[in-house]
């Protein structure tokens, strides 16, 4: 959920960079990529919870996964979306930097700066979604063959949610 929240959050700024530099971002991709995210997301609740009262555990989880490898997927697609989306702003800020001088230069350096990490930052957020997904895919194809390594990474995820 965190990590959904964080690529919506940077499709809005996305959205907003947009209406600056009056060109189109990307980010009708990107709303259609999260949109069938989620909807891989809500389905494969359902599955669980209609599985659940039937206790038919293998099914869930092959079902399961089949959706959760296609999240993986598309966190992956919307990392390369989102990381072009930031090609162009960042682009025009470092020619403006070497077009003026002074004040207006030391600005535009220090808004590429900022624009570049924010670019890494989503990067790394949809990479970690992208990975959370393959994972649970991997889960729920492999489950028993993988206890020990579920157990500790686990944990190692429950952490990542606390900070």
């Amino acid at each position: 959920v965190n990590l959904a929240w964080a690529s919506v959050m940077t499709l809005r700024r996305l959205k907003k960079l947009e209406c600056s530099f009056h060109r189109s971002l990307g980010t009708r991709t990107i709303t259609v990529l999260l949109g069938l995210a989620t909807a891989c997301d809500i389905a494969a609740v359902s599955i669980i919870g209609i599985e659940a009262e039937k206790k038919s555990w293998a099914r869930e989880n092959s079902m399961t996964a089949w959706l959760h490898a296609t999240m993986a997927l598309m966190f992956l697609i919307s990392t390369f979306v989102f990381t072009r989306a930031f090609k162009m702003p960042l682009h025009l800020l470092q020619c403006e930097a070497e077009r003026v001088c002074g004040a207006p230069r030391e600005e535009a350096l220090w808004a590429a700066k900022r624009l570049r990490w924010e670019r890494v930052l989503v990067a790394g957020i949809c990479c970690a979604a992208s990975l959370n997904f393959t994972w649970r895919a991997l889960l729920g194809w492999f489950q028993r063959k993988l206890v020990m390594v579920t157990r500790v990474y686990a944990a190692f995820w429950n952490l990542d949610d606390l900070v």
